[in-house]
């Protein structure tokens, strides 16, 4: 059995860059198969499947609040969410992968 999709976590990386402000959350509940966190500007939920090595994120609901700051960040991460179609946990960090095992983003362990 591989690592599980589960807990909570800071988004360090986005496509490939690192990201040093306004970084996105996952608090991923397996039990329910929702993702909600902070979006970058925004608070966000969405709905998973999980299986067989595959993993599948539907397209976030978010509020609809504007910032000054994070707006940028937001837009990519919640348009890589429905891309994710694997996952893996190496070194305690989660890192999300598109079907071509192209890297959409990394996360490291955050306590609540």
């Amino acid at each position: 059995m591989g690592p599980r999709f589960a807990g909570y976590f800071t988004i360090t990386q986005l496509g490939d860059k690192t990201l040093m402000t306004n970084r996105p959350t996952f608090n991923i509940d397996n039990q329910l198969r929702r993702i909600q966190g902070f979006a970058g500007c925004n608070t966000y939920n969405a709905a998973f499947t999980e299986g067989g090595g595959k993993l599948e994120i539907v397209a976030p609901l978010a509020t609809k609040k504007a910032c000054a700051d994070g707006m940028d960040i937001e837009q990519k991460f919640t348009e890589a969410l429905p891309k994710v179609n694997a996952f893996t946990i190496e070194k305690n960090i989660l890192i999300l992968f598109d079907k071509e095992r192209n890297v959409l983003l990394k996360a490291k362990p955050t306590d609540i």
